[in-house]
């Protein structure tokens, strides 16, 4: 009995044997498919000569998966009957490519199973993330109305003063988008996090034993109280506030027993 021809998302192999090139059929099936299905106990024709499989056989054939393919796999490893005969089949299905087999990486050409060079292995990787933005690119929650108008305005003025950027203030919305940092009425997260407000909360510690200053795991008894609550115009004035937090941190050598601990969100 045959079952038909092997393709770019079908692989046989005659028996487990063969197991080692039927994990490599998978990973090359994986990044040119994102899924496929291999069987064991049939010919590369079609033809069923099925084998005998126990529960050691498919535990073998699972392991190998787990161990010799990265990123990680989970199939459906199965015992199917086909002319009556015994067969395994394997049903298979990923999105993280590339894939590898034994540490190299492999893609279907017709039904044979190429070794790809580091050049291509390159322009694969570069492909898939082709369209893909960046964090900083990517949509916020956040519209024009969040942004601190005048944050933004000490921005672009410093940006004149060091000639980097060549025009004037004129509308939130209007500088925003100049800068490549809005669609339409949405905030990108770079936009987000320079000019949406902060809010930066001190806290003081006490310890009885100075040395726990040197780990967040007091082992005495630690009574922790919020000193205040500042809100703080853009990601600018964090960077400016962490800076003379380090200065009191430095300074709290005369007073070994305490420790501020800022810790900042987005309003």
């Amino acid at each position: 009995m045959k079952v038909g021809a092997e393709n770019e998302k079908l692989e046989f192999k005659k028996t487990t044997a063969e197991l080692k090139e039927g994990v490599i059929s998978m990973v090359s099936i994986l990044n040119k498919h994102g899924c496929g299905e291999l069987y064991f106990g049939i010919r590369n024709d079609g033809m069923v000569l099925g084998q005998m499989v126990s529960d050691k056989t498919l535990r073998e054939i699972s392991q190998a998966v787990s161990n010799r393919i990265e990123p990680k796999l989970y199939p459906k490893i199965e015992l199917v009957y086909l002319d009556d005969k015994q067969c395994v089949r394997i049903e298979f299905g990923g999105d993280e490519m590339p894939y590898f087999a034994y540490g190299r990486a492999y893609i279907r050409v017709a039904d044979e199973d190429k070794l790809m060079s580091p050049a291509e292995l390159e322009d694969f990787i570069l492909k898939k993330n082709a369209g893909r933005g960046s964090w900083d690119s990517s949509l916020s929650d956040k519209t024009v109305a969040y942004v601190d108008e005048n944050v933004l305005k000490e921005y672009l003025e410093r940006a004149n003063q060091a000639d980097r950027i060549d025009f004037t203030y004129t509308t939130k919305e209007d500088v925003l988008r100049r800068l490549d940092l809005i669609v339409d009425g949405k905030l990108k997260n770079a936009a987000n996090a320079l000019f949406v407000g902060w809010c930066l909360r001190f806290k003081w510690r006490y310890s009885p034993e100075p040395s726990a200053l040197h780990s967040m795991t007091f082992k005495g008894k630690a009574v922790v109280s919020p000193i205040w609550l500042k809100p703080l115009n853009g990601i600018f004035a964090a960077i400016s506030v962490g800076v003379w937090c380090l200065t009191v941190l430095c300074s709290a050598k005369r007073f070994p027993k305490f420790q501020w601990m800022p810790c900042a969100r987005q309003l």
